[in-house]
């Protein structure tokens, strides 16, 4: 049996389900092909020092990321936990968000 029980675009999907009650779409969230993953600390330093940072209107988790313009490109500035498990699985859910 090759079957997943839940994969990560359903949880992704549902949790905007949830949250915004049908209004935002993955493809709402769909901010920028690139990601920087980071622990709460960094993101808040970040946040006050890095001049046109912006969090995202909306997102599949409670904590709304930042978006930057670097080089002509746009990154997405995520929060993550320590540890290889918590970054893998939201690693997982950026694919599906379309980061690369």
């Amino acid at each position: 049996m090759n079957q997943r029980i839940v994969s990560p675009e359903v949880f992704v999907e549902e949790a905007l389900a949830y949250r915004y009650g049908g209004r935002v779409k993955l493809e709402d969230i769909r901010y920028s092909d690139l990601a920087l993953l980071t622990i709460p600390t960094i993101i808040k330093v970040l946040s006050e020092i890095v001049p046109g940072i912006k969090q995202v209107s909306a997102w599949y988790r409670s904590t709304l990321p930042y978006l930057i313009e670097v080089s002509g490109k746009r990154l997405l500035i995520v929060e993550t936990l320590p540890g290889a498990p918590s970054a893998a699985a939201v690693l997982e859910e950026l694919k599906v968000c379309g980061v690369k």
